[in-house]
């Protein structure tokens, strides 16, 4: 096709795959639509000649979608890090300011506006949507009042919540069987485009070290992120974890610093791991899997040291 990368690093396959959902999502492809559900199961060899056609066809906009790498902004995620959230705001009892890295198109930062069921803790209000009610093994997160003072995020290839073209990547990496996921998405892409946070085009080393360099009085500073660890290059992840060690070296209790990341720990599920300084002790919050399925909580937040 002219394409130029590396198929293994660069995850070509899920390029792929994604380029071809974009295709049908905006009807460019008869043929696909013809084969993609929620058309009736077709066999190998009909697929496989809708897939031929449309790449033959449809050259140009597939090469161009396989240009940048796969974006998703899985809303299911906000389950575990609204658990990360409130326990800091227990330990600490202090406003949050919220900066995430590999933010996508924010929809994470959005958190405080869904409604929520986890283990049995119910936050939001009774018509928020969308709702998030993960299966849920372990004590809940403990129950406090919220505030977020402050949000901001950064992505190397960020997505805009106003432009259908970059909501419609989003919803080519959800696969046309996963009704459930999409309709998550297209509701919290609704609820962000009433009050947008704008995501900055940036490296995220030298974004955090902009955000973090100053902490702020009577309010927790939280840096965090989502299965984005694996796509920073090596140089950028070892400045970052220069200057998070260093944010935390500056906290007090009156300047508390946090570091909440759901990264990947198996092939079948993230850790949610928590590092609140001035301590700088690490806590292992959570299992959770990757698509926010489901939640095995480790920690009562009455336990770790204030």
């Amino acid at each position: 096709m002219g394409w130029r990368g590396d198929p293994v690093a660069d995850a070509l396959a899920l390029r792929i795959a994604g380029a071809l959902h974009a295709e049908v999502l905006a009807k460019r492809s008869k043929t696909l639509i013809e084969v993609y559900p929620p058309a009736s199961a077709v066999d190998d060899e009909t697929l496989w000649r809708a897939v031929d056609h449309a790449i033959e066809a449809n050259r140009t906009t597939i090469l161009c979608f396989l240009g940048s790498p796969p974006q998703t902004n899985e809303v299911a995620r906000s389950a575990a890090l609204a658990g990360g959230f409130l326990t800091i705001a227990a330990i600490t009892s202090l406003p949050l300011a919220l900066f995430e890295i590999g933010a996508s198109a924010g929809l994470n930062l959005h958190w405080d506006s869904y409604r929520y069921d986890l283990g049995g803790l119910q936050i939001g209000e009774a018509d928020s949507q969308p709702l998030l009610a993960p299966a849920w093994e372990g004590p809940a997160p403990p129950a406090i009042d919220t505030v977020v003072s402050g949000r901001a995020g950064c992505d190397r290839a960020p997505i805009d919540v106003r432009s259908d073209k970059d909501i419609l990547r989003l919803r080519a990496y959800i696969w046309p069987d996963q009704i459930d996921r999409e309709l998550r998405l297209m509701q919290a892409v609704e609820k962000a485009r009433s009050s947008p946070i704008p995501i900055e085009r940036a490296d995220a080393a030298d974004w955090a070290k902009r955000h973090v360099a100053e902490l702020q009085r009577d309010v927790t500073v939280v840096l965090f992120h989502s299965i984005v660890w694996q796509y920073i290059a090596q140089d950028s992840q070892r400045r970052l974890q220069h200057i998070i060690e260093k944010a935390g070296r500056r906290a007090d209790p009156d300047h508390p610093f946090a570091w909440l990341r759901m990264e990947p720990e198996t092939p079948k599920a993230a850790s949610l791991r928590l590092t609140l300084w001035p301590i700088g002790e690490t806590h292992f919050l959570a299992d959770v899997d990757y698509h926010g399925r489901w939640i095995r909580w480790h920690v009562d937040s009455t336990a770790i040291n204030r």
